[in-house]
């Protein structure tokens, strides 16, 4: 049997030469290609919900810790303005417990030197009131004769009262003067340390107490 033939490839004819032709032509008049457009900016992947949950879990964690440092710093100053307030009131209190004291202390003093005048004066008013007694209790009768001998001083008191203290002094007797002498009282020791007694005694009319141991008989 003859095999079937093949088809052999046909020439190129005139034709097809000026076809070719005419699109090389045309695609060497095409203008320059158009720049490549630049690629848009790439989107970070997602992230999936498993590698997002220890980033909240740390941001809660940082909330927490801020809330209980505030907390902790707050109550700590609480606590120092409680303790400063504290002190400041023992501090008024004590400062008013020690003005009472002193208060107190004068208030004490005051009537403890009101007492003491008291007690002074009424012994004052008790002596007087005995030597009063004691000069009414013997005969004022002038039944001697002396003379002052006070030549430190110059002259001897005649006092209106039988002591220094309560009898005011009446007049000065010079010294080596003559005056009329009375009743005496005990003998007692003087302020000057002089040892006598306090006796009438009638001078120039007026009549008083003189202290014996400035006289000479």
């Amino acid at each position: 049997e003859t095999a079937p033939s093949e088809t052999a490839p046909s020439a190129p004819t005139p034709g097809d030469a000026l076809s070719a032709s005419g699109e090389l032509d045309r695609l060497l008049s095409l203008p320059d290609a158009a720049p490549v457009p630049a690629l848009p900016p790439a989107v970070p992947p997602e992230v999936s919900p498993a590698a997002a949950a220890p980033r909240r879990l740390g941001g809660v964690v940082a909330v927490l810790v801020a809330l209980v440092v505030g907390m902790g710093a707050l109550v700590l100053w609480q606590q120092r303005t409680a303790a400063a307030a504290a002190e400041a009131r023992a501090s008024t209190a004590e400062a008013e417990a020690a003005s009472a004291r002193r208060d107190a202390d004068a208030q004490a003093e005051a009537a403890r030197v009101e007492r003491d005048a008291s007690d002074a004066a009424d012994a004052a008013r008790a002596d007087a009131e005995r030597q009063q007694a004691a000069a009414r209790a013997f005969d004022a009768g002038y039944t001697a004769t002396v003379w002052a001998n006070s030549p430190g001083d110059g002259f001897l008191a005649l006092r209106s009262g039988p002591t220094i203290g309560s009898g005011t002094r009446l007049l000065k007797i010079p010294h080596g003067d003559a005056l009329a002498l009375g009743g005496c009282l005990d003998p007692t020791t003087s302020p000057g340390g002089r040892y006598g007694a306090w006796c009438r005694a009638r001078y120039a009319g007026t009549d008083g107490w003189v202290f014996d141991a400035f006289v000479s008989r």
